[in-house]
């Protein structure tokens, strides 16, 4: 469980327990463990085509090619390498790179997951969609409700976001989770739906889990939407973001970004 960073110093830290956790199997990897490298054609990669870190190398300037000549390959800081993070602390308006932390993609949805949720609370996730942006909720006993979004419009359907998010809210609502570029119809929220959405859930108190994984995978190219949820409302609400470099075909480094304006301290 991830404790606050007032709190990491202390000799020992508090740790918090997970007596109700039952993680189910991930299906998709397990399907994956058997076929991804043994079946001739792959017609189900969510990746794009990854480039050689010859052709990754290659774009670097003096400096990247300095510090990566000189990469040591033991440990470094725990929330992750101080230039990366100020390299994407860059990327997004209003945060500081104490408000980032680097890891891998499974490992911060679970993480973040776990330190939102707790047994009896209610999340509301994009459905369908990648299993561990849901599971960990309902293994820490959490009750998840559909968001369906081939009911939306422009999906396919008719039905507003924030309409359909709003019908699904409880009292007990602790988070709403959404995967925009969504995987795996392709459903991409307006810059007005966001706001709404950023705007319904400051009035309810609820956090904001953002899985902005594809972020530039999207069929409108918009190079923007990948902050398009933290410019919209940076300090509306407490907000949360995933993304990475799965999707740019590098590697499957992924960020976890918090408003320090709502936070004196990040919390992942």
């Amino acid at each position: 469980m991830v404790v606050c960073a007032d709190v990491l110093s202390t000799d020992p830290p508090p740790r918090a327990t997970m007596d109700y956790f039952k993680q189910t199997p991930f299906a998709l990897e397990r399907y994956f463990a058997v076929y991804e490298f043994s079946a001739p054609h792959l017609l189900c990669c969510s990746d794009c085509e990854p480039l050689t870190l010859k052709q990754a190398l290659a774009m670097a300037d003096q400096e990247c090619t300095e510090l990566w000549e000189n990469l040591s390959l033991g440990y470094t800081e725990s929330q992750g390498h101080p230039l990366l993070r100020s390299e994407v602390a860059s990327l997004y308006p209003g945060i500081e790179p104490g408000g980032v932390l680097i890891g891998a993609p499974q490992e911060l949805l679970f993480l973040g997951i776990s330190a939102l949720v707790e047994h009896g609370d209610h999340v509301v996730c994009t459905w369908p969609g990648y299993q561990t942006l849901y599971d960990p909720a309902i293994a820490l006993g959490a009750e998840v409700s559909k968001l369906d979004v081939t009911e939306l419009a422009g999906n396919g359907g008719t039905r507003a976001l924030t309409d359909e998010v709003e019908r699904l809210l409880r009292p007990t609502t602790k988070v709403v989770v959404i995967n925009a570029p969504h995987n795996p119809t392709g459903w991409v929220p307006t810059a007005e739906e966001h706001a709404a959405l950023a705007k319904l859930l400051h009035d309810r108190g609820i956090r904001l889990f953002s899985d902005e994984m594809y972020a530039g995978c999207d069929p409108i190219g918009d190079p923007s939407f990948a902050c398009s949820c933290w410019r919209l409302a940076p300090c509306a609400i407490p907000l949360l973001t995933i993304s990475g470099l799965s999707a740019s075909s590098m590697t499957r480094q992924t960020v976890y970004h918090q408003p320090l304006q709502s936070t004196p301290r990040p919390s992942l």
